[in-house]
């Protein structure tokens, strides 16, 4: 009498290993992107917060000397033209 062996169709340790440490990677490399995401968040705040305080600043000059200006926005450029 001869006895089969039953041949288990699961993974190996070697190859839960290799699973697991992709995966560790992925999510690894997505928590780093997640982090720079929110510094360039933070960054584009603080100038749009610059950008708001300049124009204040320029209005109530205008209010204060009676006059009005007149702000010159360019396409491809970075810079704001005040008359």
């Amino acid at each position: 009498m001869v006895k089969q062996l039953l041949v288990s169709k699961g993974f190996t340790y070697v190859e839960m290993l290799f699973v697991l440490s992709i995966i560790s990677i992925l999510i690894f490399l997505q928590t780093q992107r997640v982090t720079f995401d929110k510094n360039e968040l933070n960054s584009a705040n603080l100038k749009v917060n610059n950008l708001i305080m300049q124009f204040n600043y320029l209005k109530s000059k205008a209010i204060k000397d009676q006059q009005s200006i007149t702000l010159l926005f360019n396409d491809f450029s970075t810079q704001i033209r005040v008359k």
